[in-house]
């Protein structure tokens, strides 16, 4: 028998919020991915924010408190490294 995999839930929230530097708060995955889909463009070639793209969809999957939290930090990573965290 075939393993269904649950569709990703991106309304599951962060391990913590995240606040940019123009006081934007993202509280929940789909808050992070509609950010990204905003701010970079699509295939960039960037292995943290790829990386950050591959946990967020963990997460959503999963709901794992674990998977939650590492996704939230690669997060953090990516906009860090972009100065938009406040």
């Amino acid at each position: 028998m075939a393993r269904r995999t649950k569709p990703p839930d991106y309304h599951r929230d962060l391990a913590r919020r995240i606040k940019l530097i123009d006081g934007t708060e993202l509280r929940t995955l789909n808050d992070v991915a509609e950010f990204f889909c905003e701010h970079f463009e699509p295939g960039r070639k960037w292995p943290t924010l790829k990386e950050a793209g591959k946990l967020l969809l963990k997460a959503a999957r999963s709901g794992k408190v674990d998977k939650i939290e590492a996704a939230t930090h690669q997060i953090e990573d990516v906009l860090r490294m972009r100065r938009l965290l406040s």
